[in-house]
């Protein structure tokens, strides 16, 4: 299975779920979860089922594609999250509260005087 890790709706969130019936990625604002946590459905696949609007939806996965394809993606996220973890490891600075400016200021931009007109 290949994953983008991206919305499909919003190219630019991180996807968080797949829709239990088209079998789309989505991130938490195209995301409802009408029947609990484990089984999230996006808000156009949410319409149809709703009989709102009938052609609101993607076309339907067949259900043994979408667990599978639901497996597959929660080992993609598991192993995206691990790989953020470790990468992250030893590069954060604790955080005790203090504030260290490593700027000086001999490395300071010269100012500018405004005052006078450009020539």
């Amino acid at each position: 299975m290949d994953f983008t890790g991206l919305c499909r709706e919003h190219s630019f969130e991180s996807a968080v779920a797949l829709c239990r019936r088209c079998g789309h990625e989505y991130c938490d604002n195209c995301v409802v979860y009408p029947f609990g946590a484990k089984k999230p459905v996006c808000k156009a696949c949410a319409i149809s089922m709703g009989g709102v609007r009938s052609a609101a939806g993607l076309p339907a996965m067949p259900p043994r594609l979408v667990k599978k394809r639901a497996k597959a993606f929660a080992k993609y996220i598991g192993a995206a999250g691990e790989a953020r973890a470790t990468s992250a490891g030893g590069s954060e600075a604790p955080d005790d509260g203090t504030f260290s400016d490593d700027t000086s200021d001999t490395d300071a931009a010269p100012t500018t005087d405004w005052s006078q007109p450009f020539d």
